[in-house]
């Protein structure tokens, strides 16, 4: 389950009801895929269930509570760790704010797990903290999202590419994109960037570890 989808199922917990575009502007996706996120949750038997016309939207059954079944232990064991890991690597500040929802559910392993991760697992990946611009990554986001071209300032220049995917390396976070070639851009380098209305098709190769690419 994505983070997107868990921040979802606990919108509806606490409101009851919603619709497709209210959570699509929460959220900063398309409808789309709200749509996906809605039929995920559904798949894996949480009561959502939705209403067309007049009075309509998306609804949760009013008796349902999140349990410590929803997540099991090795669940939170390991939701833990991918946040230290990520609040690590790039100086952000999220575990705390999801450890609250957490404890929630399982207080106590919660707890007991959060201050084991702090104590017992250090996190030594890159030699530079990977700085994540939210207007930056706000618009990378939504050109993923939406298939669109960015347009992306470097340094020394500029470039139009198809964003494809964010690949972490050892030295750092990059965008692997592409415009006649495929491409690895540092996301450190870039400056700022702004989306275009050129669309693509999503039919690009998968990233290769061991393919040399152009820097942009």
């Amino acid at each position: 389950m994505k983070g997107r989808q868990i921040e979802i199922l606990i919108f509806l917990l606490k409101n009851k009801k919603t619709t497709y575009k209210n959570l699509s502007e929460i959220f900063g996706v398309s409808i789309k895929t709200i749509e996906r996120d809605i039929n995920y949750l559904s798949s894996i038997g949480v009561p959502i269930y939705c209403l067309q016309g007049i009075g309509g939207g998306v609804f949760i059954d009013e008796n349902y509570k999140l349990s410590q079944t929803f997540f099991t232990n090795k669940d939170i064991h390991n939701i833990i760790y991918a946040l230290t890991i990520f609040d690590e690597i790039t100086g952000a500040k999220n575990k705390d704010e999801i450890l609250i929802k957490l404890c929630l559910i399982a207080p106590n392993l919660t707890n007991t797990v959060e201050k084991d991760a702090k104590n017992y697992f250090i996190t030594d990946l890159i030699d530079e903290k990977i700085i994540i611009d939210k207007d930056i990554s706000k618009i990378i986001n939504y050109c993923l999202d939406k298939e669109l071209y960015i347009n992306l300032y470097l340094n020394d220049k500029n470039v139009v590419v198809a964003p494809i995917s964010y690949i972490l390396k050892s030295n750092g976070m990059y965008i692997y994109c592409f415009d006649t070639e495929y491409k690895l851009i540092k996301i450190n380098s870039i400056i700022k960037c702004n989306s275009t209305d050129i669309e693509f098709t999503r039919y690009f190769k998968p990233y290769n570890k061991k393919e040399k690419y152009n820097s942009g």
